[in-house]
């Protein structure tokens, strides 16, 4: 497996590219295909193997570039919380209009309660997902374990930051909701590699002992 962030991007949002056996996905499409075509290449990996898209939560800096991805790749889902399906095309969903932008998407999200909220990507790797609103009504983390070096990752978007966790004064924000969120990531007994929309990795084990918020 094979996991490669990218954060050229609006306001730095961490990009996501996950490779395992012979595909990959995306989660958080905010940057442009072509660096993940440079990658590949450099890589020796099957550009056109893309098999899923996945977005953490409708805000814009995280859903900037969907629209070249389904231009690149237009039979590929990009899932997302049913909450938050509605932000690729309102600008006042997606916050962008609060930055100055008017991002409005053409593309349309499958939403992931039409496939219970998991997803098989191949005979070895599943990603389950949890809703944890609070940044955005749709807030959610995906989480699988990689069976090469058996750790579990968890990619949490703008949800839990190393050191921090998401905003609540954004469309859909809840500081109640963020609070409940949190209390269901500090019930998880395992340890999780954490891969947030901004900013460095951390773990869960070391953001239960150190993130002021938790």
């Amino acid at each position: 497996m094979l996991i490669k962030s990218f954060d050229k991007s609006l306001l730095g949002a961490n990009m996501y590219f996950m490779w395992s056996k012979d595909s990959y996905i995306i989660v958080d499409p905010c940057c442009e295909p072509d660096l993940v075509r440079e990658f590949t290449e450099e890589n020796n990996l099957d550009y056109s193997a893309l098999k899923a898209i996945f977005v953490t939560h409708g805000h814009f800096d995280h859903i900037s570039t969907v629209d070249s991805w389904k231009s690149e790749f237009p039979n590929v889902p990009v899932y997302i919380d049913d909450e938050d399906i509605e932000c690729f095309e309102n600008p006042a969903l997606n916050g962008s209009f609060m930055f100055g932008y008017s991002l409005s998407c053409v593309t349309t999200g499958v939403p992931l309660s039409s496939i219970n909220y998991e997803y098989v990507m191949d005979d070895e790797v599943t990603i389950s997902m949890i809703n944890t609103p609070g940044h955005s009504k749709g807030s959610v983390c995906y989480m699988f374990t990689n069976p090469e070096d058996k750790k579990n990752y968890m990619f949490t978007g703008d949800m839990l930051f190393s050191g921090s966790v998401g905003r609540t004064d954004l469309p859909g924000g809840d500081t109640w909701e963020m609070r409940k969120s949190i209390e269901e990531l500090k019930k998880i007994q395992e340890d999780y590699v954490v891969l947030p929309g901004h900013g460095p990795a951390s773990t869960l084990m070391r953001e239960k002992q150190i993130n002021p918020y938790f």
